[in-house]
């Protein structure tokens, strides 16, 4: 009983931990290429609601 605990524990925690923390580093790059690619002021007024400024 114990043991099965730990392990679901473990797993969990470690799949979670990981799996965030690739979305995160993923993320990161995404919005830094945004930024770079994006001017700063949107072209489109119906464009500005899909991307948020970003200050």
């Amino acid at each position: 009983m114990r043991r099965r605990r730990s392990r679901r524990r473990r797993r969990r925690s470690r799949s979670r931990r990981w799996r965030t923390g690739k979305e995160n580093e993923e993320e990161a790059q995404e919005e830094k290429s945004k930024i770079r690619k994006q001017p700063k002021e949107p072209l489109h007024g119906s464009f500005s609601f899909l991307v948020p400024p970003q200050l």
